[in-house]
Order: structure tokens, then C-alpha cells, then sequence
């Protein structure tokens, strides 16, 4: 009897069995859930206070404006176009935080050594790391869609807010699958040094390009502050189904949309897609992500023989070898050189206006 109570309460106790997808992924949930919180979760809990405060006063202050609005009817013509854009800027945050993600749960954390070595198939363990990275990628959109979703659940909006969090799930496997695709394509063709640069340069381009785009008024003359809002009202007016060049409400174009207000039949073929897309993309890449972890437990001391021929040593003076030093050492820190690309970014626009004499 005691042998049993002791099997049956061990059996409890045990969680999925290691080796696993679930156990795999639990350890990977662990790993983010500490990089995220850094040991301080006392940071974390106060956001979430102050998120539950800020939706509450929302219900209040709204809850008597709303009474009356038709919440849960279908989205009008009108607003699909507005959705649409802010789900394009959504899913360009994602796919940003996809490549960086990608870059390191694949091949900077210099554990996969020991995984492929171990029983675990690699497929498993591939499997893993992109959930993960789908969770990275949810994150940056998540700091938007989670007050907004919670603020619809608290206005008995259901559709939005049931809606919302299955189009972020779904298009944070499709960001997932891109930043996978892309991150192996990169190392495959340069190698996982160069692809650490590089991937930092495209993340920070896909970050900062929305912010090049919102700037677009500017960069083409358009300087007239009145003029301005209504040049971008009738823009979004004229982007909706059945105006202008552009499609029905039935076209696929406006199926994101669609979804997110959770229409059945759209939200149905999002999930269906973008899980589709993951399973695939996990078993195409195995064979390439083999590739390049071996690529990384490689030993890197081999030595590159320099092409300058022996006693045709040239030295720049000490300014240009300062700046030479400086220059080579921020293309070596993939983080620095993406914050560093941010930065000469987002003063472009502030450039531009002072080279052409504006205010």
C-alpha cells in the first residue's frame, strides 16, 4: 500500500516527461520569463497594477458612452481599412523582435550543443526554440494588445476582445516562421557571424521603417501643419472595400481584419494558416538548423592568414586608427550596432528638415 501511495503521489508530482516538446518548452519559458523579469519581479507586478487601475478607470469613464452602441455588431466598411494598417505596424514589431529572437535561442545562447548531442530529436528541439521566438515575437505588439483586449472584455465588447488576442496569437506564428525562415536563409549564405550583423541591421530597419513612413509628409514637401491631418483622413477614408481600386469586403485582403473581430469563417483560415505555416516551416528548417548549430560548437580558433604580403604593413595615423578601432568594434556588437542604426534613423527626418531649411 505505501509502495502505491508513494508511485501514485511521484506520478503527481511529475510533470511532462523530459525530453519532450512540453518540457522543452517549459525550460524555454523559464529562460524568458527570467531574461524578461531580470530577477526583479517586483517591476513587473507594479505594471500590472497600474494596467488593471488604467482599465478600470477606462470601464468608468466609458461605460456610459458605450451603453447604447451596438459593440458586438459586425466591424463597418469603414473601420477595416484603420485596423488592417495598425495590424501592418503591429506584425512589422513582431517580425523585428522575430530576427533578433531567432539569432539568439538558435545560436547565441550555446546550449544546442548539448541538446543535439543528447536523445532529443532535433525536430523537437527545433520545434521548442520557435515557440519561443513566438513568444518574442508577441511581446513588443502585447504591450498594445493586452490593455486594449482587457479593455474590451471589461466593456462587454466580446468579439474585440476575444477576437484580438487570436489574430495577435496567429500572427505571432507567422512572425515566427518569417523570422526563422529568414534568420537560416542568412546563416546558411554568410555564416552565423555575419548573420548576427546583419540580422541587428534588418531588425533595426524593420523597426524604424514605420517611423520613416509616419515622416513621409515631410520628406515629400507636404509642410503645412493644417493641411496635414486632412490629407491623412482622406487617405484613411479612401482605404477601405469598395473604394477606389480597392476590393469587396469579401476580398482576402481584409481577412486580418476580419478576424481580429473574431467573423468566424476568417478567424477559422488565420489560425488554420498560421498554424500550417509553423508545421511547415519547422520541418523544412531542421535539416538547416543542424547546419548551422554545428556551424557554432565548430572550434573558432582558426586563424584567418591576412592577404597583405609580408614586410607591406601600412599604419594609419591616430586618428584614423581610433576611428578604424571604433568602427570594427561596434560591427562586432550586433546590439550596439542595431541601437547605434536607431538612433542615426530616427534623426533622419530632423536632418532632412534642416537641410532644407524648416523650422
Amino acid at each position: 500500500m505505501r509502495t502505491e501511495a508513494v508511485k501514485s503521489s511521484a506520478s503527481r508530482v511529475r510533470g511532462p516527461k523530459p525530453g519532450s516538446l512540453p518540457w522543452l518548452l517549459k525550460k524555454q519559458l523559464l529562460w524568458q520569463w527570467q531574461a524578461l523579469t531580470g530577477g526583479q519581479r517586483k517591476g513587473v507586478y507594479i505594471a500590472l497594477a497600474v494596467l488593471i487601475l488604467a482599465v478600470l478607470g477606462g470601464y468608468f469613464a466609458l461605460r456610459s458612452l458605450l451603453a447604447d452602441l451596438p459593440l458586438n455588431a459586425p466591424l463597418p466598411d469603414l473601420a477595416l481599412g484603420p485596423v488592417l494598417l495598425a495590424q501592418a505596424f503591429l506584425l512589422t514589431l513582431m517580425l523585428s523582435a522575430a530576427v533578433r529572437a531567432s539569432l539568439v535561442t538558435l545560436f547565441t545562447r550555446g546550449d544546442l550543443d548539448l541538446l543535439l548531442q543528447s536523445p532529443i530529436p532535433p525536430r523537437v528541439v527545433l520545434a521548442s526554440r520557435a515557440l519561443g521566438v513566438a513568444l518574442s515575437a508577441a511581446l513588443p505588439a502585447g504591450l498594445l494588445v493586452v490593455p486594449l483586449t482587457l479593455a474590451l472584455l471589461v466593456l462587454g465588447v466580446w468579439r474585440g476582445g476575444v477576437g484580438l488576442p487570436l489574430w495577435w496569437l496567429s500572427a505571432s506564428l507567422l512572425a515566427s516562421s518569417a523570422g526563422l525562415w529568414l534568420t537560416l536563409g542568412l546563416v546558411r549564405v554568410l555564416g552565423v557571424r555575419r548573420t548576427r550583423t546583419v540580422s541587428a541591421v534588418l531588425g533595426a530597419l524593420f523597426g524604424a521603417g514605420i517611423f520613416l513612413g509616419t515622416q513621409w509628409a515631410n520628406f515629400s514637401g507636404g509642410r503645412g501643419r493644417g493641411q496635414q491631418p486632412s490629407a491623412v483622413f482622406e487617405a484613411l477614408s479612401s482605404f477601405a472595400p469598395g473604394r477606389g481600386n480597392w476590393p469587396d469586403r469579401e476580398a482576402w485582403l481584409w481577412l486580418p481584419a476580419r478576424a481580429a473581430w473574431l467573423e468566424p469563417l476568417p478567424a477559422l483560415l488565420l489560425v488554420l494558416l498560421s498554424v500550417s505555416v509553423f508545421a511547415v516551416s519547422v520541418l523544412a528548417l531542421t535539416r538547416q538548423f543542424v547546419n548551422g548549430a554545428q556551424e557554432v560548437a565548430a572550434p573558432e580558433g582558426r586563424v584567418r592568414h591576412s592577404r597583405t604580403p609580408p614586410g607591406k604593413l601600412r599604419f594609419a595615423s591616430g586618428s584614423r586608427a581610433t576611428l578604424l578601432k571604433e568602427w570594427r568594434l561596434i560591427g562586432r556588437d550586433p546590439e550596439l550596432l542595431s541601437r547605434t542604426l536607431l538612433q542615426l534613423v530616427y534623426l533622419l527626418p530632423l536632418l532632412f528638415s534642416v537641410t532644407r531649411g524648416g523650422g
